[in-house]
């Protein structure tokens, strides 16, 4: 497995990326989402479809590698919560940490965290070969601050190779932008497409296809 240097972030530093060509901004993606609800594709089975091929690329990518998941409140947690699982029935040494508070769960996150069982779940990344990144998605634009800035310098520190899933953690996924520290990851797993702000990681990014190509 390659492994990596650690590198911490001061909680000042801030990133610009290169646009560079659009592939998808996050109000086509959110459009996309809308078609597909109309027409009986729910958020949960969007999801599904997610978590599977995310657990997909990582199996095949890392086998017998250490997977922990760090996880937030949002879709992209629930993602993540997906494809421990999926991973999981499949044998693989997975662990899900995460740094949020249940209460605070979106619906279809809380359908999936539901579904592990509680011996998953752990404090950190100490144990990890691979790191799956998948605190925030597309939906946050705020600086990190709190329990996500320190998840995010934990991550960051780890010698674990680093994992982000469709938007490395405190990067604006339409401008590139990051205040507050951001996940330096080593690949990024694009669902659908990349994002328009993300083109710099272009070179380290893999597209998940979750089947709404149909929708376009």
């Amino acid at each position: 497995m390659v492994r990596r240097g650690s590198r911490v972030q001061s909680p000042s530093e801030a990133l610009t990326l290169s646009s560079g060509d659009a592939v998808i901004s996050v109000a086509e993606m959110i459009e996309l989402e809308k078609r597909a609800e109309a027409r009986g594709v729910s958020k949960l089975q969007l999801m599904e479809c997610a978590g599977k091929g995310i657990a997909d690329v990582l199996a095949e990518k890392f086998p017998g590698q250490r997977i922990v998941f760090v996880c937030w409140h949002g879709n992209n947690g629930g993602d993540g919560f997906t494809a421990a699982r999926y991973l999981l029935d499949e044998g693989v040494s997975v662990r899900v940490w995460f740094a949020g508070v249940e209460e605070k769960l979106a619906s279809e996150a809380k359908a999936n965290f539901s579904r592990l069982p509680k011996n998953i779940f752990t404090n950190g990344v100490h144990e990890a070969e691979v790191v799956v990144d998948c605190l925030l998605g597309t939906g946050s634009k705020k600086a990190l601050e709190g329990p996500l800035a320190e998840a995010v310098k934990e991550i960051n520190s780890s010698c674990a190779f680093v994992v982000s899933v469709d938007v490395p953690t405190g990067v604006d996924p339409d401008s590139g932008k990051s205040r507050g520290g951001f996940v330096d990851c080593d690949l990024l797993l694009s669902v659908h497409d990349l994002k328009k702000g993300l083109a710099k990681f272009a070179a380290k990014s893999e597209v998940v296809d979750i089947g709404l190509k149909a929708f376009v």
